[in-house]
């Protein structure tokens, strides 16, 4: 009996304070956002260096096609080859940036949510 008295102080539970709760909340929600912001950057110096390199390819196609209309009529066996290639480079690249992009809005909406409108804010009940 007297050992059950030791371990129970009292004859209800404790739980931690409102304030307690809202610091430990915002600390977790904070860390989550800091990483999602990481990663927006990340998305975002990879979209721009990708995107130079396309322009910077694009161009160098361009100049292997020529002005003229009957250009390909003439074209070196290797610059087809070459054209054909980096026709293929580009496509991927474009779908990388459509992918970056589309990663880009879903992570902006979820830091928006984290920071932004109150949304998800520590110390407020989700609806279930």
């Amino acid at each position: 009996m007297r050992f059950s008295k030791f371990f129970q102080a009292s004859p209800f539970e404790r739980f931690r304070s409102v304030e307690r709760n809202a610091a430990e909340d915002q600390r977790r929600f904070g860390a989550i956002s800091a990483a999602v912001g990481t990663v927006i950057k990340e998305f975002k110096f990879e979209h721009a260096g990708l995107s130079a390199r396309l322009e910077r390819a694009t161009a160098a196609a361009a100049g292997l096609v020529g002005t003229d209309a009957d250009d390909y009529l003439t074209r070196d066996p290797s610059d087809e080859d070459y054209l054909r290639k980096a026709e293929a480079e580009m496509k991927r690249a474009s779908l990388r940036l459509k992918e970056i992009d589309s990663h880009l809005q879903t992570l902006s909406r979820i830091h928006e949510a984290l920071t932004g409108n109150g949304a998800l804010q520590p110390g407020e009940p989700q609806a279930p």
